[in-house]
């Protein structure tokens, strides 16, 4: 839960940062960094985890690796 907790804080600030790195480049409306901080969070807390991350076994599936049997 506190991972989750952090998660979620740090993807909220970093939102924020964006967009005020966005108001700052672009002259965008004030508002816009909150917003996309809050998005962000949103985005990680409701979306099931396994949704935003890619699985070791799943690539092993799509990409084998090469076997360098009889190779010495």
């Amino acid at each position: 839960m506190l991972k989750q907790f952090a998660t979620i804080s740090l993807w909220f600030l970093s939102g924020w940062t964006f967009g005020a790195f966005l108001v700052w480049a672009v002259g965008a409306p004030e508002v816009l960094g909150p917003m996309l901080g809050l998005a962000a969070a949103l985005i990680v807390a409701v979306l099931p985890r396994a949704s935003l991350t890619w699985s070791a076994q799943g690539a092993a599936k799509t990409s084998p690796q090469p076997t360098f049997e009889g190779r010495h």
